[in-house]
């Protein structure tokens, strides 16, 4: 046995000794002389490391409570998507919209690098969550590139007079 139940002192220097006190804390334990403060001494440090103890827990358990709300959430979402998709109801929103892009690039003759940006943000927006700020920029992006016309052409024309006639 390494210690003593019996002897007060040190049953006090142990309990001080495994507490979370600050320095100055456990040496005013060790400096007290008599025996009744050093326990009173002993007696707050245990209650402070009771008190931390309680509110740790009660942040951990509220924590976890919100990460399984969130996850139960997500679930459920997951399922009714799922369910959604099985019965034909509604296309999921990020699928629309890449359906909507493709469409609106299939009589456009887009250039090799252009699609290759195009497919990434694509990708991208499969990826992110609509309700995000990065999804409704990518959005953006691809609505941007998929309404200028890719490969249609008109003929030069250096007419100074008509375009003057044209912009006024």
């Amino acid at each position: 046995q390494l210690f003593n139940r019996d002897d007060p002192q040190k049953l006090a220097y142990l309990v001080a000794g495994m507490s979370m006190g600050t320095r100055a804390e456990l040496q005013a334990v060790l400096e007290e002389q008599d025996m009744l403060k050093r326990l009173k001494l002993v007696e707050s440090l245990v209650q402070k490391d009771v008190d931390f103890t309680r509110v740790q827990s009660k942040v951990k358990n509220e924590v976890e409570g919100e990460m399984s709300k969130d996850q139960r959430r997500e679930m459920l979402l997951a399922q009714m998507k799922q369910i959604m998709k099985e019965l034909g109801i509604e296309r999921d929103e990020k699928e629309a919209l890449a359906l909507q892009f493709t469409d609106a690039l299939k009589d456009k003759t887009v250039p090799e690098e252009v699609q290759k940006v195009i497919d990434d943000e694509l990708a991208k927006l499969s990826q992110l969550e609509p309700s995000s700020s990065e999804f409704n920029v990518s959005r953006t992006y691809l609505e941007w590139l998929t309404c200028l016309p890719w490969g249609q052409t008109t003929q030069e024309n250096r007419d100074i007079g008509k375009a003057e006639k044209i912009l006024n």
